[in-house]
């Protein structure tokens, strides 16, 4: 687990947070983070700051592993009824970071299509 890059301080972190209240769709404020820290996403922490920022952008989400096989991330439109049917992206990934990497990107790429 890697965490934050150590040339990251608390005021870049600060700054990530307030663009990503400012603007609309959170897809400007993950290419940033991808560009400026490539490792960052790549952790349990990464994962956190994705699922918090998509939830502030309306949606659920959910990370399964599957044994050694892999790991399934899926995001919903927030609500209390979840199922596969129901999803708004889903991405499967050899690693967690990966899978919601992919299903955030997915989930955005569709929103940005439908809205």
């Amino acid at each position: 687990m890697s965490g934050l890059s150590p040339q990251i301080g608390v005021f870049q972190t600060n700054r990530l947070y307030s663009q990503a209240e400012r603007y609309p769709n959170i897809h400007v404020v993950m290419r940033s983070i991808t560009n400026g820290l490539s490792h960052w996403p790549d952790s349990w922490v990464g994962i956190g700051h994705i699922a918090v920022g998509m939830a502030r952008q309306g949606y659920d989400f959910q990370l399964t592993r599957y044994d050694a096989r892999g790991w399934r991330a899926t995001f919903y439109t927030s609500g209390m009824e979840h199922s596969i049917t129901s999803a708004t992206a889903s991405a499967w990934e050899r690693t967690p970071w990966r899978a919601v990497q992919g299903a955030a990107w997915d989930a955005l790429r569709q929103a940005s299509r439908d809205g």
